[in-house]
């Protein structure tokens, strides 16, 4: 499965410049019908492949990622508490979302977070998450697509209302990252310039607000869960430049359960 989610993709998106929808290319490959579709136009996700390799506008640069990354390694780690102290800690979880309306049926969404630090009250944390998506029976792209999943990344934060040497410790939750929607169509997608196409994605901004409980978390391995709504927006252009008429943006009921190792 090819992941076409590239983060100068994400950086460079501004709108879609095809002429084509993505309802059109989901059709064709509903009913493998091999009539092309004409595209116009080249996207800005294009332009920015292009120009990437100066340095310019489209992302960020080796050594300037290579900056942020050690700085953050360095600093941005570990758990301290009154009573003990972990140098490293990685939350994992995995999360339930079933949307309301749309054409998604519910994801299921599984989550690492490498880096983070804790104190009695906050954590902070960014988080790498990955999954599947499950379309609504008879929708349109349940009849387009044999396979889809999500990849995405971000922040979250916790405010606890307790200290840590407690046996549970409620908190608020929030986070807010980048998530990514992924395809394989079912039967490939012919375009007027002899193009084939078998996948595509579809990139979005992901939020969600929540209320947990934190099980012995002052020990090297705790637990926890939570419960919450968040909400989803899509960009207007696939990365293959169709524009987004199927994805609309969706509020999701969403719950959560994890656990924490530290050493």
């Amino acid at each position: 499965m090819k992941i076409r989610f590239l983060l100068p993709t994400v950086l460079c998106l501004s709108g879609p410049l095809h002429a084509a929808n993505l309802s059109d290319a989901m059709k064709s490959a509903a009913s493998n019908d091999k009539t092309p579709i004409e595209k116009s136009g080249s996207s800005s996700s294009d332009e920015c492949s292009e120009n990437s390799d100066d340095g310019g506008g489209c992302g960020y640069g080796e050594s300037a990622v290579a900056s942020i990354v050690g700085t953050v390694m360095e600093n941005f780690h570990g758990a301290r508490y009154k009573e003990v102290q972990y140098n490293y800690q990685i939350p994992l979880d995995a999360e339930y979302a079933v949307p309301f309306g749309g054409v998604v049926q519910s994801m299921t969404r599984f989550s690492i977070t490498p880096l983070s630090v804790e104190g009695e009250r906050p954590f902070f944390g960014l988080y790498v998450n990955g999954g599947f998506v499950d379309f609504r029976s008879g929708s349109l792209p349940a009849l387009a697509t044999a396979d889809s999943w999500t990849i995405g990344f971000g922040a979250t934060f916790r405010g606890y209302f307790t200290p840590a040497e407690r046996a549970w410790s409620p908190y608020l939750a929030a986070r807010l990252g980048w998530q990514g929607l992924n395809w394989d169509y079912r039967n490939s997608v012919v375009l007027t310039d002899g193009e084939i196409i078998s996948s595509d994605s579809l990139g979005g901004l992901d939020t969600c607000a929540a209320i947990g409980v934190a099980w012995r978390r002052s020990r090297p391995l705790s637990a926890y869960a939570e419960a919450g709504f968040g909400g989803t927006t899509f960009m207007q252009s696939t990365s293959q430049g169709f524009h987004n008429d199927v994805f609309r943006g969706f509020a999701y009921f969403t719950v959560r359960a994890g656990v924490s190792m530290k050493f």
